[in-house]
């Protein structure tokens, strides 16, 4: 392999069975034609549950993280650059 050429591999973890069902019943994931889809808990949008658009979480019980990388990456933007708060004169 040639240095300096990253191969990202996307995968999808699966959640337990009863994680599956209550996670289905409560709307946070989706069975469609492509497979299943998680909603992030932020922008409430449904994307497909593998790690191209949510980070894995080992420690959840699904695997992945709850917000999709999108709003991850506009939250540490929010993050390191406040905005900046002007006096009233």
């Amino acid at each position: 392999m040639a240095r300096g050429v990253h191969i990202e591999l996307h995968y999808c973890p699966i959640p337990t069975r009863s994680c599956m069902r209550l996670r289905l019943q409560k709307g946070t994931y989706a069975l469609t034609p492509i497979g299943l889809e998680s909603r992030c808990s932020r922008c409430r949008e449904t994307w497909p549950a593998d790690t191209e658009f949510f980070h894995s979480q080992p420690g959840s019980a699904t695997g992945l993280s709850s917000i999709c990388k999108a709003c991850r990456s506009e939250w540490r933007a929010e993050r390191r650059n406040p905005p900046q708060i002007r006096e009233a004169a």
